[in-house]
């Protein structure tokens, strides 16, 4: 599977030894998307789902690819095993383009919280920056599966290295449910941004009942 995944990376991405070794890359790939859905028992539509014209003429044309790729998820004749991997294949083609895509399917409540899940992990392996604020926003929607959110939580450590992202995430500490990821991924993000996080108590008076709030300050390594 991994070996057919990175052979359609190297397909779309053009580097691909000539017309028939091209071909049979595509055809690789859509083995790989076919066995998916045979084991679904959906058979029938695998002839007209995964022609391989529309691929062969977006040879090439990586952002092209990406874009109908992206239109499997939500595609109800896959199941979640066969979009999981769908995902992986966006995670491992790298373009970038279709990420804010990817961000909108994370709070799709059609798709299973597995396929959301592997949605996020192939957000990491993107690493685009300017959905970093988007995928801060979600971590904090309370609406969201734990499961997804901590899925989030490592899709930003995985690539986030701005203090803003930083500030967001320390806003999501006080969420029980999922401190325990985001403490990592600021963990994680601190060291690669370049800046220590601080814990400072605050203590505010409210009808004669003292109440404790953690505040966090941010001190950059230089």
């Amino acid at each position: 599977m991994h070996v057919l995944l990175y052979e359609s990376h190297d397909v779309l991405k053009g580097r691909g030894h000539g017309k028939d070794a091209s071909h049979a890359r595509l055809l690789q790939f859509r083995d790989v998307l076919g066995r998916n859905h045979a084991a679904n028992q959906h058979q029938h539509v695998i002839p007209h789902l995964l022609s391989l014209q529309p691929l062969q003429q977006a040879l090439g044309e990586r952002q092209v690819a990406a874009k109908a790729i992206v239109q499997l998820l939500t595609d109800d004749r896959f199941g979640v095993f066969a979009k999981r991997n769908i995902a992986s294949v966006l995670g491992a083609l790298g373009e970038r383009s279709v990420a804010r895509d990817l961000v909108q399917l994370l709070s799709d409540e059609r798709l299973h919280v597995f396929v959301r899940m592997s949605i996020a992990d192939a957000l990491g392996r993107l690493a685009e920056a300017s959905v970093a604020g988007d995928l801060a926003q979600l971590l904090s929607d309370e609406r969201l599966d734990v499961v997804l959110r901590k899925s989030i939580a490592g899709a930003l450590a995985a690539y986030a290295n701005d203090i803003p992202i930083v500030e967001g995430l320390i806003k999501s500490l006080q969420d029980k449910e999922i401190s325990d990821s985001v403490y990592s991924a600021l963990w994680t993000i601190s060291r690669r941004t370049g800046v220590w996080i601080f814990p400072m108590h605050s203590t505010h008076q409210s009808r004669n009942v003292k109440q404790s709030q953690a505040q966090y300050e941010i001190v950059p390594w230089k």
